[in-house]
């Protein structure tokens, strides 16, 4: 890997890329058997070292990396000066001093004052676990300034430098003293410490840059903990994105593909039925819905067949027919790659696809934790002081005595927005255990629905078809559709 030097015909071995500039595009580069001390920018003509360059590029998508802007309150770098950002500046003593116990030259911002720290680990690997519990000023303050607990209890996952940062770590600290940390320090860690430290009235505010990386890490972790679920069955992957806020992974929320049952009851018993086709099922006149009498809920290509309302009956193992019968689509899951993001008008977390989706085609299933009506009405109670209600109730043939609740377990139809004008709608669906009481909650395309559209459903269904998200409380709706209601209201349906 080597960089080539037009004007000197000479070679430089390039051992690391360390940054980047955009604008005309700079590489901060750590040069093969120099010191950091003498790192600098150089343009990407310079550089040829594709293999270090992409490896660069992999951990700034994986990191969150913060990429160095230029702006024309910084001077021009000048090279070998181990800046950085783009400015040069005389060292101060205290400057040096930092230099000399591993920082980088630090680069100024000439109009506030403000300067940058870098402290790069020797090998740049991450290992061990992160020390939280040294400084408890420190740890009450170690997140975002939203407070989520579920961020600082998911920090523990993240590794820890080397020791050589450790150290460097420890420097600043005693120099800047934990006196000084209030509560605009958030700690950040990737393969460097970066401070920035503000003078304010002679006071020294010492603060993290990339504030969003540990959110990001978190999120892309969450991102890769779900696709390993959901490829050991098949499923089709998902992404996660937040462009709007510090919101990370949702606190206690485990993601399951199918409904368990809650610990305080027994499962419903189950009554097993399986037709005895052979094939596709297509010609069967004998096949699991028709002994059900109702019709077949399935067109040759896997869409609907049938209305909203009527209940779908699928194939399962207790029948004959093969793995490719018609009948067997919600029990195949989701096949449809979304994406889980946040939404940039106080919604929440939504969900939308990144594939066009024809109408009657499934999209996925309602999954969470099944608990008895009793329970659902103890539960309900306390998730409408909050204002949020995940309680579906299984009414398809009357009073509900089993509800799926998909707060704390549930997969991404957890996320799924409100709308008055929705493009998913509900069917009811029986696979294997046809015990009326015990259906599965499947959502399928109402329309055709185009790429990168997000995908809602109606939480205030007709109760009497088995798809109503129940909620007591009153909620001001969001939805924006031309026949917007304006509230949900629960109790009005009934």
């Amino acid at each position: 890997m080597r960089r080539r030097m037009e004007s000197l015909k000479r070679y430089y071995e390039v051992e690391e890329i360390v940054d980047r500039k955009v604008g005309k595009t700079f590489y901060m580069v750590k040069w093969k058997h120099w010191p950091s001390t003498y790192n600098n920018w150089e343009p990407v003509e310079n550089l040829y070292c594709p293999r270090l360059l992409q490896l660069f590029h992999q951990q700034v998508e994986l990191r969150g990396y913060e990429i160095v802007k230029p702006t024309p309150k910084l001077a021009a770098s000048t090279a070998k000066q181990g800046l950085i950002a783009s400015n040069s500046v005389s060292l101060s003593e205290e400057d040096r001093a930092l230099r000399t116990n591993g920082f980088n030259a630090p680069s100024a911002d000439y109009n506030s004052g403000n300067k940058v720290y870098t402290a790069t680990s020797t090998d740049g690997r991450l290992n061990g676990s992160l020390p939280l519990g040294r400084n408890a000023e420190l740890r009450a303050s170690a997140v975002p300034s939203n407070g989520k607990e579920h961020a600082e209890n998911r920090l523990n996952d993240i590794p820890r430098l080397d020791p050589s940062a450790e150290a460097v770590y420890k420097k600043f600290m005693h120099d800047f003293g934990s006196a000084l940390l209030n509560g605009e320090w958030k700690f950040e860690r990737i393969s460097d410490f970066k401070f920035l430290v503000e003078f304010r009235n002679s006071t020294r505010i010492p603060r993290a840059l990339n504030s969003n990386s540990i959110q990001q890490l978190m999120l892309k972790e969450w991102e890769r903990s779900m696709n390993a679920v959901c490829a050991a069955k098949g499923i089709s992957s998902l992404t996660v994105e937040n462009f709007v806020d510090d919101e990370g992974p949702p606190p206690s929320f485990h993601f399951i593909l199918q409904c368990i049952y809650c610990d305080s009851m027994s499962a419903p018993i189950e009554t097993p039925f399986g037709c005895r086709c052979k094939g596709d099922c297509m010609n069967g006149e004998m096949c699991c819905p028709l002994l059900m009498e109702v019709e077949f809920p399935y067109n040759s290509d896997g869409t609907l067949a049938i209305c909203p309302g009527r209940p779908i009956y699928e194939c399962s193992s207790c029948c004959d027919c093969s793995e490719d019968c018609v009948n067997r689509v919600v029990q195949k899951g989701r096949q449809v790659k979304i994406t889980i993001f946040r939404t940039s008008d106080g919604r929440g977390w939504g969900v939308k696809t990144l594939e066009p989706i024809r109408q009657g085609a499934f999209v996925m299933e309602y999954t969470g934790e099944i608990i008895t009506n009793i329970e659902a009405e103890r539960r309900g109670n306390v998730y409408d002081n909050v204002e949020t209600s995940y309680l579906f109730d299984l009414d398809f043939y009357g009073d509900p005595e089993y509800v799926i609740d998909a707060r704390y377990f549930g997969n991404e139809s957890h996320f799924l927005n409100h709308s008055c004008d929705p493009n998913l709608q509900v069917f009811a669906v029986w696979i294997q255990n046809y015990n009326p009481l015990c259906p599965r909650i499947a959502f399928f395309a109402k329309r055709d629905i185009g790429a990168y559209e997000e995908l809602t459903f109606d939480y205030l269904m007709n109760p009497k078809r088995g798809d109503t998200l129940r909620s007591d409380c009153v909620i001001h709706c969001k939805c924006k559709s031309v026949n917007c209601r304006g509230n949900l209201y629960s109790k009005e349906i009934e």
